[in-house]
């Protein structure tokens, strides 16, 4: 495979980890056999990887346990390979045993990082009531449970999550349905529709690049987003944006859209 015209195919900031994910492509081409990238990947590079790899003759899989999940470990293996494949993570369960206090995301995160720990080896966080679900891989579990006593003050209690346990958690992040108007399908019109701000501020979010489509930036207003795509506004939330329902009488778009709660 070209190394330049896969490398090519990414920014400058993204080369770094897409090298990794190059050279696990290009084992698999070479001994013909199954390669699981061991990292938690950016969706940013998961994505523009399994897009390039289309017209290749094998295929690839993402996996972050999670529906919708973000972040990903990616598996490249031969047309022919019909064995299942085992992602190196397990699921660990935090439960915060504070009666009084109230852990967030940024909470879990800052703490697990604090350990030491690379950001490619944790997956999705995922908060339900008051404990967090996370992936992470194989070699960090038992330091992570030896390790976290304590997060942001509050005792917490760490545990393995058995697989029969897997069902009930891997719905992932919940999303909110909610129907927007637009006169078009332009980037500039749907963020403006979805934030419900004016059409310069959009323009102004837009090109200031904090709006990314599919994982990648788009700073130009007139770019056309597709059904399907998911759809990130720095500081507002991310979506998914769904099927056009219908036309009003002034012929604006009626699109659906589901929202990352």
């Amino acid at each position: 495979m070209d190394k330049e015209k896969f490398m090519n195919f990414f920014t400058k900031e993204e080369q770094p980890s897409a090298i990794k994910v190059y050279n696990s492509v290009q084992m698999c081409l070479d001994f013909n056999t199954l390669i699981v990238v061991d990292e938690f990947i950016t969706p940013n590079i998961w994505y523009k990887t399994s897009k390039f790899l289309d017209s290749y003759h094998f295929k690839s899989v993402a996996d972050g346990f999670f529906e919708n999940a973000e972040r990903r470990m990616v598996a490249f293996y031969p047309q022919e390979w019909d064995l299942p494949i085992d992602f190196p993570y397990v699921i660990i369960k935090i439960t915060n045993r504070s009666k009084f206090k109230k852990l967030e995301h940024r909470h879990y995160l800052g703490t697990l990082l604090s350990l030491g720990l690379k950001r490619e080896k944790i997956g999705d966080l995922i908060l339900k009531n008051d404990m967090c679900y996370v992936p992470v891989v194989y070699d960090i579990v038992e330091y992570i449970i030896n390790s976290l006593e304590k997060i942001n003050g509050c005792a917490v209690r760490i545990e393995k999550i058995e697989q029969e346990e897997y069902a009930s958690i891997q719905s992932g992040v919940e999303l909110k349905e909610k129907l927007i108007l637009c006169s078009s399908m332009r980037i500039d019109c749907v963020v403006c529709a979805v934030i419900n701000i004016s059409r310069s501020r959009g323009e102004k979010i837009i090109s200031s690049g904090k709006v990314m489509v599919d994982y990648s930036v788009v700073d130009k207003k007139n770019f056309e987003i597709k059904e399907g795509s998911r759809l990130t506004i720095r500081g507002f939330g991310k979506y998914i944006v769904g099927e056009i329902v219908g036309t009003t009488k002034k012929d604006r778009f009626r699109v659906k859209l589901l929202q990352y709660k």
